[in-house]
């Protein structure tokens, strides 16, 4: 009786487990696909913030002057107050425009930078980025908040008009 009642007991805690572990997955997904939504609407809103500034002002300022203004602003645009999320500027040759974490590496190439599984993660950016509507980038970056490699997704969209990848 008492091995049949552990092994009912088993069962029933075996079964309890494998919904809690589908429960958690779906739960995993769905905040990825919603943290994935924002950071697109994110780039998008940087987008056409950059675009409107750009049109505003091509007729009164140089390029470079509109850009460097757009590189400032874009700076305190940030949504959120979390390190995790943030914008960052390459040009299409991979020299960095603009990062609001990594100030100090601003103007320098990481176009051959790759990851611990070897992706080239600029180069990935740059490509998805010119996609017809972006396309998201999976990769291991350093975080330096916890000093360490961590998964990350970028969701990167061009700007043609400069050849930047936000």
């Amino acid at each position: 009786m008492s091995a049949f009642i552990s092994f009912f007991t088993f069962i029933i805690i075996s079964n309890a487990h494998e919904d809690l572990q589908e429960k958690i997955q779906t739960l995993k997904n769905d905040y990825t696909d919603n943290q994935k939504e924002l950071i697109k609407n994110h780039v998008n809103y940087v987008i056409n913030f950059i675009d409107y500034y750009n049109e505003v002002n091509k007729d009164k300022k140089s390029q470079e002057t509109i850009q460097k203004e757009v590189v400032e602003i874009v700076q305190k645009l940030r949504i959120s107050a979390s390190p995790n999320e943030y914008i960052f500027i390459y040009d299409f040759n991979g020299n960095l425009v603009h990062d609001s974490v990594f100030k100090n590496n601003i103007g320098q190439n990481f176009l051959e930078i790759k990851d611990i599984h070897n992706t080239e993660v600029i180069k990935e950016l740059i490509k998805a980025s010119k996609k017809y509507l972006g396309g998201y980038v999976e990769y291991i970056w350093y975080k330096p908040e916890i000093g360490k490699q961590v998964n990350k997704i970028s969701y990167a969209k061009s700007y043609d008009k400069w050849n930047w990848t936000i």
